[in-house]
C-alpha cells in the first residue's frame, strides 16, 4: 500500500481505505491495528509506528502485518497530540512503549503517555509495556523472521523512515543506538504481536462471523 487514509469498523472487524502501490484507490479488511511509540531522545525525534493485521494466512502460515502509518515529532507535546489523533483515525487498539521500572516509580514518559491517553478519553485503547524491550537481538530476529516469511508489508514505492532505517542496518550496526528509533518501534510491535497474539481473538476470524463479513462485502460492492 502506498498510503492508508483512514480505518473504520466494519462487519466485526476493520475496513481500511487508501491508495495501493499501483495508484488505485482501494479498501481491504483488517482484524487488528496496534502501534508502538519511542520518546524523543536528544537530537532524535519521537516516533510512532502502526501496523495492521490481515485476516488471511499467507503461504508461510502467517497473517501478514501491513504498514499503516508512521510519524516523527520533535517534542513530547507534538508526539502526544499526533498520536492521539492517529489512534482514532486508524482505530488503533494497543500501543506499546518502553517502560523502565526503578524500585519505587515508573519512568516519566510511560506514566505521562498513560495520563495523556486517559485524559483524552480514548475508548478501547490499551497502553502496554513493550515486551523484551531490553533484548535488542531478539527484536532483530523477529524482524528477520517477518521478512523471511513475507509477513511484513511495507510500501513498495514510497520512502518511509522505517524502510530507510531497516535498509541501513548491517552486521556491524550497533542496534542499541538511539538513532534507530523506527527499528526499535518495529521490534516492540513484533514482540507485542508475538506475546499477545492470543489475548483477543479477532471476531472477524470466528466461524460464526464469516458469512456476515461476506454479506457485508457484497453490500459494499453493490
Amino acid at each position: 500500500m502506498r498510503k492508508i487514509d483512514f480505518i473504520q469498523t466494519f462487519a466485526e472487524g476493520l475496513l481500511a481505505t487508501g491508495v495501493a502501490d499501483t495508484g488505485v484507490r482501494t479498501t481491504f479488511l483488517l482484524v487488528d491495528v496496534r502501534g508502538a511509540v519511542v520518546m524523543p531522545q536528544g537530537v532524535f525525534p519521537g516516533y510512532y509506528l502502526m501496523l495492521g493485521v490481515r485476516p488471511a494466512l499467507n503461504n508461510y502460515g502467517k497473517r501478514p502485518l501491513i504498514f499503516i502509518h508512521e510519524r516523527e515529532e520533535k517534542t513530547l507535546s507534538g508526539l502526544y497530540e499526533s498520536l492521539t489523533d492517529d489512534i482514532r483515525r486508524f482505530r488503533c487498539r494497543v500501543i506499546y512503549a518502553k517502560q523502565e521500572r526503578s524500585v519505587r516509580e515508573v519512568d516519566g514518559f510511560y506514566r505521562d503517555l498513560h495520563k495523556r491517553l486517559t485524559d483524552s478519553r480514548m475508548q478501547g485503547i490499551s497502553l502496554m509495556p513493550a515486551p523484551s524491550h531490553a533484548d535488542v537481538d531478539y527484536g532483530a530476529v523477529l524482524i528477520q523472521e517477518a521478512q523471511r516469511d513475507k509477513a511484513l508489508e511495507l510500501p513498495q514505492y514510497e520512502q518511509t523512515t522505517l524502510k530507510e532505517q531497516l535498509w541501513s542496518l548491517h552486521a556491524d550496526t550497533d542496534l542499541t543506538d538511539k538513532q534507530h528509533y523506527a527499528f526499535h518501534a518495529l521490534r516492540y510491535l513484533l514482540a507485542g504481536f508475538e506475546k499477545h497474539s492470543s489475548d483477543v481473538v479477532p471476531s472477524l476470524l470466528h466461524r460464526d462471523h464469516k458469512a456476515r463479513a461476506r454479506r457485508a462485502w457484497k453490500n459494499i460492492a453493490a
